[in-house]
């Protein structure tokens, strides 16, 4: 089999698992929107010499020309169909579709789409999301198999006509940057006192991330209590107003930690005593599967998160960490409590080991293959 895997970006957490199917199949990588990782998330993987990529560049009928090379001198047998996120990916993806097609190579998708309930859905998103309803209704007409992050999109195809026999499941997983850092305080760094327990959340400071409801739900717990810390890593067009947000409610346990690299991010999640991912609708967008949880719960750390992240679905149990209704200011504020005070840590903890057990990258990599007969 020589798979060829065509994505739109390369960010630095998708590298671990594309070492490691590459390590169990013949593969070769085709990206589309190269520089796409670093402008949305901030670090990209493309400096990762050991997987057999082909980048592509230039504007739209340049790339459709290199696509259709690469496809057409690769030999290869099987192809995973580009995200279709944007027009521009979605003409890309009917062009792959039609070059693989004409050249006889097997299909499949793999993808993290589900959406927001309807009533959440302003007009707009709903067209846009019928657009996208019509496109994967083709795309999975045309695929062999169906691979998906997790439950939630799943659902989503199974809504849109797929047959559960031809989905298969990859939960989506992460690892830590590869010189990820060991020495940095995190205590020390934010000036942060010792008896303080820290909560930790760590996303885009844009509307649908919903730090403003976290910062509202801590204003909640601060009444009740004064030794915990709220630290926000991240960075993004809303810093202001959530910084207005803060002092609004008078709160001196908020700290602004900034942009945190890659290589730092482990002693930030496992300095902390609670992770918090309060993702919202906004505008019908959703979090198609939410790394930070995988991430924190590799670390040993609880998480609170909301019904706005995918991951919360298949990752979070009530016993490593809680699943709350998103955008709810007190259904937060509770969660945060019972995991910083209510809970025994040693069962948490116990907990947390069985859910990494199960959702790992070696994992992913294997329900990923396994729709590949000749994998």
């Amino acid at each position: 089999m020589k798979l060829l895997f065509v994505h739109n970006t390369l960010p630095e957490f998708r590298v671990a698992f594309f070492e490691s199917i590459s390590k169990r199949v013949d593969v070769r990588f085709i990206i589309t929107h190269p520089d796409l990782a670093r402008s949305v998330y901030g670090d990209d993987g493309t400096e990762h010499n050991e997987l057999d990529i082909c980048f592509v560049y230039g504007k739209l009928p340049q790339r459709l020309k290199k696509i259709k090379k690469e496809i057409e001198l690769s030999k290869g047998t099987h192809l995973i169909l580009p995200p279709a996120d944007s027009p521009v990916e979605i003409a890309e993806g009917l062009f792959t579709l039609w070059v693989a097609k004409r050249n006889g190579l097997k299909l499949y998708t793999w993808t993290e789409k589900w959406e927001a309930p309807r009533n959440e859905q302003p007009m707009v998103k709903r067209l846009k999301n019928n657009i996208h309803r019509m496109v994967y209704h083709y795309y999975t007409k045309s695929c062999d198999k169906c691979i998906v992050f997790g439950t939630k999109a799943k659902e989503y195809l199974q809504q849109i006509g797929v047959e559960e026999k031809r989905i298969v499941v990859s939960y989506m997983s992460s690892l830590p940057a590869a010189n990820a850092s060991k020495g940095i305080n995190v205590r020390r760094q934010h000036c942060i006192e010792s008896n303080k327990k820290i909560v930790f959340c760590l996303a885009r400071m844009i509307p649908r991330k919903g730090i403003d409801v976290l910062i509202h739900a801590v204003a909640q717990l601060r009444k009740k209590h004064n030794d915990f810390v709220l630290l926000l890593g991240g960075d993004g067009p809303l810093k202001k107003e959530l910084q207005s947000i803060v002092k609004d409610n008078d709160l001196d346990n908020v700290v602004f930690a900034g942009h945190i690299p890659p290589e730092l991010r482990r002693e930030y999640y496992r300095q902390s005593d609670l992770f918090v991912l309060p993702s919202k609708y906004y505008k019908g967008m959703i979090d198609g599967w939410g790394l930070p949880i995988n991430e924190s719960l590799y670390y040993g750390t609880p998480v609170v998160a909301t019904t706005c992240e995918g991951a919360a679905y298949d990752l979070i149990d009530g016993d490593n960490g809680a699943m709350v209704e998103q955008n709810n200011v007190k259904a937060l504020a509770l969660s945060i409590e019972e995991f910083l005070y209510h809970k025994n840590r040693a069962e948490v903890e116990t907990a947390i080991e069985k859910t990494v057990k199960r959702y790992n990258i070696e994992s992913m990599a294997s329900e990923f293959l396994s729709a590949f007969p000749a994998a």
